[in-house]
């Protein structure tokens, strides 16, 4: 019997623990590692066209289905190119298990063609980073490795595979990897004490994060509007000690806050209307007419947006946990990669991932491995010609300055993009809409199948392609 290899004892590593979707881009050192995974059928590797992209899909995959996911890079280079994407998914607790090629311990000390030292690299943007130095202690690492990224809060771990551990011998034992859990309660001290704060404070608050979606805690956080009621293990002491004052004062707090939020829905419809007689198009009525045509709880929507966000978020509002995703951690480029993810995760549900021109130019090469893959996401391109934010932020920059506006680099405007050109390329299905006439036309083809699709929307900006390089861009 043919002793297996480090390749193969990994690769059985991961399907053990139903890590079954691989997102990367190769190099040469890992070529050995995929080409033994056609011997794992149970592994899909999905092929992407840069590293940003692999992080950022997978990303969204690990995000929607809230367990450990696969992402292969290349040695130096190939990480480097990561980085930016994985500081977005350790701001988000992201538990992606990066797993990292390397020319092989022989060559460490010889200062070959990408050396480099790949752990220090990789540590600022990972909740734990290694090298594996013993081919006896490969799976033991790797599963060290999935464990730390599984187990909140999660984020991040990067494992060097040097390509002499993988050719040798493996002996370890399979065994699957051990998640603790971590669901927790507070002594009783603690609950008391924290009720007796919420009760009392005038304005109480709590600030939460992803972990209470992950706990499918969103329905008892909610019961804290009225009467002031905590997650679960608050309830009861809350209950027991809220006087029938505490009672009227959480019943007046409630009521005020659904006045400020008609008040605030009120303003904002005001200012869609305001921009939609100004304008040929605006994000508001893409975003109302989606919303009608696709079921509540069908649509899945990835909002990398920005500037268009407050409008697409008036008109959706998701209903249960896994339906919204936003941008996390500041790098651009995550709508259309995250997109990609969150449908191979939940393949039955609409999604549509949003981003802006210079967003979505991050990472356009996406739309190839949606199309490679088979996986039918929807793309919306908000197209002001413009880094929108970086302008609205240079405005109030010199008006806190009292400077005079001038002419910034921040115009996308010259040369034109043309996005629908860029998607056909790919294999992707595009089309163009600069006057809201043309949406409803527009959405119907969209959603008329499960295939990967590209809108463009031609929305008002701030730019003018005769200025740019007058004083920018020399």
């Amino acid at each position: 019997m043919a002793v297996r290899n480090g390749k193969q004892a990994i690769l059985a590593q991961f399907a053990l623990d139903g890590l079954h979707h691989m997102f990367g881009n190769p190099g040469t050192v890992e070529q050995g590692f995929l080409d033994a995974l056609d011997d794992y059928p149970e592994i899909k590797y999905i092929l992407t066209l840069h590293e940003t992209v692999a992080v950022m899909a997978a990303d969204g995959y690990a995000r929607s289905t809230q367990k450990p996911t696969l992402v292969q890079l290349h040695s130096s280079p190939g990480i480097g190119n990561a980085v930016g994407a994985l500081y977005q998914a350790k701001r988000g607790h992201a538990p992606l298990v990066v797993i990292g090629g390397d020319a092989g311990l022989k060559y460490m000390n010889m200062d070959a063609q990408m050396a480099g030292d790949l752990v220090a690299m990789m540590e600022p943007v990972t909740k734990y980073a290694t090298m594996v130095l013993d081919s006896k202690s490969l799976l033991r690492t790797v599963r060290r490795a999935i464990k730390i990224a599984a187990t909140p809060p999660m984020g991040p771990v990067y494992v060097c595979l040097p390509a002499d551990i993988l050719d040798a011998p493996n002996a370890e034992p399979l065994l699957p990897t051990s998640i603790p859990s971590t669901r927790v309660l507070p002594d009783p001290q603690t609950i008391t004490n924290i009720a007796t704060h919420l009760l009392t404070a005038q304005k109480p608050m709590i600030y939460c994060g992803d972990g209470v979606a992950y706990s499918q805690a969103g329905e008892a956080l909610a019961q804290l509007a009225d009467p002031l009621l905590s997650l679960q293990a608050l309830i009861a002491s809350v209950q027991q000690k809220q006087s029938a004052e505490q009672k009227q004062k959480a019943a007046e707090r409630v009521q005020a806050m659904c006045q400020e939020a008609l008040r605030r829905q009120e303003v904002e419809q005001t200012q869609i209307t305001e921009q939609k007689s100004a304008t040929q198009l605006c994000m508001a009525d893409f975003a109302e007419q989606l919303v009608q045509q696709v079921d509540a709880d069908q649509l899945v929507v990835f909002d990398e947006a920005l500037t268009s966000s407050p409008q697409l978020a008036h008109y959706f509002k998701a209903s249960q946990t896994g339906q919204s995703f936003i941008t996390r951690g500041g790098s651009l480029g995550v709508g259309f990669p995250g997109a990609i993810g969150v449908k191979l995760a939940q393949p039955e549900k609409c999604v549509v991932g949003f981003s802006g021109d210079g967003g979505s130019m991050y990472t356009i090469q996406a739309l190839y491995s949606a199309v490679r893959h088979g996986v039918g996401a929807k793309f919306v391109v908000c197209n002001n010609r413009s880094y929108r934010l970086l302008q609205l932020n240079i405005d109030n920059y010199w008006q806190t300055q009292a400077m005079d506006p001038h002419q910034t680099c921040f115009d996308l405007s010259y040369p034109a993009i043309d996005f629908c050109q860029i998607a056909q390329s790919m294999g992707v299905e595009a089309m163009r809409i600069e006057h809201r006439d043309q949406v409803p036309a527009a959405l119907d083809q969209m959603l008329s199948d499960d295939k990967p699709f590209l809108i463009e929307l031609r929305l008002d900006g701030d730019y003018d392609p005769s200025q740019v390089g007058v004083k920018c861009g020399q």
